[in-house]
């Protein structure tokens, strides 16, 4: 998986150090991935490549690149209109994630714009300031990216480090929203700079500004203000690790939130990056040279497919002839072996191999080679075993076909870089949630988890939810202190989607309730359940809730875990999507969550973007969610868990269209 991309205050640092290859020549451009380019860069700065990841990160690498024999049609483009133009400035606009490049070629300025934020962007501007080439165009109702228009970077945040201590103050004040929104949209400050500034003043970043005294406020402006004041100064790169060194996170300077982790200094930016990603870029490339290999060994089969199928039923056909001609083929069978010329109505022999007892013959008008030194029958039969080889071979190159196909789809990639992963705890190994009360609601995700669920784990004051009837997960509540409502609901809506009513494509279904201590492993006598049930001792409760499912991420015990839940449940997850039982089949449907999931993390601003960005995988997206069909209602998430937009089996509402 990846790491986050460059914050504002990264590129900060990363533009100064740009700065330095000023006056040197922007040479040939590559694609050396799906999303990562590099340009040769030499001058009295040395010689460099300039990566460039759009809506991650850019910065200068000193090492070995492997690079592609046939540039892309983009790099094509670029290379006609910026190679050996000379950098003459390197900017970033305002306080955003934004580079900007100024090049003189020919007379004229031209401008390469560098966007990090998503989903990211590389764009050559002319000399009238018209976009000339786009790596993506996009429209939305503030900016359309496409050639022939004028550029018009999004709104910057309002706030940056030249901002007065009054400024900071009164755009807080008269904030209406969370903590965290107000750091991210007006002060420009994402993770985990966030958490560098509330968690030292115990403040959380949830809360509501209005809610904060006038003194909170001031410190968490303050404490901002000291953020900023780092910026100005010199950098102090570090990247930290865990005990066993794997990366937890970076930054320009050395950070209180990650002083227990183990600390590796770099001399600057584009170095540490260059150690994290650069590994990383090249491990995607290879990705995406498999994905060439596998997508010619597809073509390959698919050839091979439809001439294993002529040939299977040329040969049939073969075979058939020979049999419905039989007087016809043994008349030639035996005048060759005699050497004798015979006139036979409706066939002719066209060509005869003595010595190898060999001759292609025409009858009615389907031309073949027979062997004269066999028998009719066994000429036949020939063919016939020609046409079950080439059946087999279809078969097998169907199935191949089929492997390689789902190993294409599957966006699942491998690189060299180590992540934190959130801890497996023994409720992983199930489906489950924390309820809106705080409680772990734990379901079942067959006969034998229900089973080891209620036997190993239920105790006397928990709580069991079930359907009605067979066909569900046993779903268990492990209560903290009071019991609240909406547990109750949503421990209902969790043992509704996970049972028959999702295949079944029910929107309401009826569930009930009972203490643990109620759940017995065996009836009593003169009573039968079947073999791997349980028997419900007493009086049921019963509640009927609406079968709709959201998938999101919880946070529990500093970990972070994508799971499904009832939507109520992931209403504080900064990204979650519902979803109610529909046509769309659930692999299908879960590559259309991680798309969707996928394009909402650029905006991520609650938890680390290293461990959500960690957790998303076909597999586990699977593993989560119950079998059967899917719509998808609504994918919600702007950094806030707030926007709410339809998606549709293309992924979001709006598209983004690559060249």
């Amino acid at each position: 998986m990846t790491m986050r991309g460059l914050t504002s205050i990264d590129l900060t640092f990363v533009v100064r150090e740009l700065k330095e290859i000023k006056g040197s020549r922007w040479g040939k451009t590559y694609q050396v991935s799906e999303d990562t380019f590099l340009v040769k860069v030499s001058g009295r700065a040395g010689k460099y490549h300039l990566v460039i990841t759009p809506g991650r990160a850019v910065y200068l690498s000193n090492r070995e690149w492997l690079k592609p024999i046939r540039p892309s049609m983009f790099a094509m483009a670029m290379r006609k209109y910026t190679e050996n133009a000379i950098i003459k400035d390197v900017e970033q606009i305002d306080f955003d994630r934004i580079v900007l490049f100024k090049l003189l070629r020919a007379g004229a300025i031209w401008t390469v714009i560098i966007e990090l934020f998503a989903p990211g962007n590389i764009l050559l501007i002319d000399p009238d300031g018209k976009i000339l080439l786009n790596f993506r165009s996009f429209q939305t109702s503030s900016r359309t990216i496409k050639r022939g228009e004028a550029y018009k970077p999004p709104i910057s945040p309002p706030l940056s480090p030249g901002s007065s201590f009054k400024e900071m103050f009164e755009s807080a004040v008269a904030f209406q929203g969370e903590v965290w929104k107000f750091l991210v949209h007006k002060a420009g400050i994402g993770p985990p700079f966030i958490d560098e500034i509330v968690k030292p003043l115990n403040i959380n970043p949830k809360i509501e500004i209005q809610q904060l005294s006038h003194g909170e406020v001031e410190a968490i402006v303050k404490s901002l203000m000291e953020l900023y004041e780092r910026v100005n100064k010199t950098p102090k790169p570090v990247l930290y690790l865990d005990r066993d060194e794997r990366i937890v996170d970076y930054s320009p300077f050395p950070l209180k939130i990650y002083s227990p982790f183990q600390s590796k200094y770099y001399a600057n930016m584009s170095e540490m990056l260059d150690d994290i990603l650069t590994n990383e870029v090249k491990a995607k490339a290879l990705t995406d040279k498999r994905k060439e290999r596998l997508r010619k060994s597809i073509e390959e089969l698919k050839t091979n497919i439809e001439r294993y199928k002529n040939l299977a039923t040329e040969y049939r056909k073969i075979g058939d002839t020979i049999y419905s001609h039989y007087k016809v083929v043994e008349a030639i069978i035996e005048s060759l072996r005699n050497d004798k010329k015979v006139d036979i109505a409706g066939a002719k022999i066209v060509e005869v191999n003595k010595g190898g007892r060999k001759a292609k013959i025409e009858v009615s008008g389907i031309t073949f080679d027979i062997d004269f030194s066999c028998n009719v029958d066994e000429n036949a039969a020939h063919y016939y075993m020609l046409s079950g080889k080439m059946e087999r071979k279809l078969v097998s190159a169907l199935k191949a076909l089929s492997k390689l196909t789902h190993e294409e789809a599957e966006p699942v990639e491998k690189d060299k870089v180590k992540i934190i992963r959130p801890k497996a705890r023994w409720f992983t190994r199930f489906r489950w949630f924390i309820s809106s009360d705080g409680c772990l609601v734990v379901a079942g995700k067959d006969n034998k988890s229900n089973k080891e669920l209620v036997n190993k784990y239920l105790e006397k004051d928990d709580l069991f939810f079930h359907i009605e009837g067979a066909g569900g997960s046993c779903v268990i509540v492990k209560l903290k202190d009071e019991l609240g409502e909406r547990t109750i609901v949503e421990a209902a809506t969790y043992a509704a989607c996970n049972s028959r009513a999702w295949r079944e494509r029910s929107f309401v279904e009826k569930v009930y309730y009972v203490k643990g201590e109620q759940v017995k492993k065996s009836a009593p006598p003169g009573h039968y359940i079947p073999k791997g049930s349980f028997y419900i001792e007493g009086k049921r409760n019963y509640v009927s809730v609406e079968v709709k499912l959201a998938v999101g991420f919880i946070s529990y015990n500093n970990d972070v875990y994508l799971v499904s839940a009832p939507p109520s449940a992931l209403k504080s997850s900064p990204v979650h999507i519902i979803l109610r039982p529909g046509d769309i089949p659930k692999d299908q449907a879960a590559k259309i969550i991680l798309q969707c999931l996928s394009d909402k993390l650029s905006s991520l601003s609650k938890f680390p973007w290293v461990k959500l960005n960690n957790l998303l995988s076909i597999d586990e997206l699977l593993r989560i969610l119950p079998p059967g069909g899917y719509e998808i209602l609504e994918v919600h998430g702007d950094g806030g868990g707030t926007k709410s937009k339809r998606c549709n089996a293309d992924g979001d509402s709006f598209s983004i269209t690559k060249r």
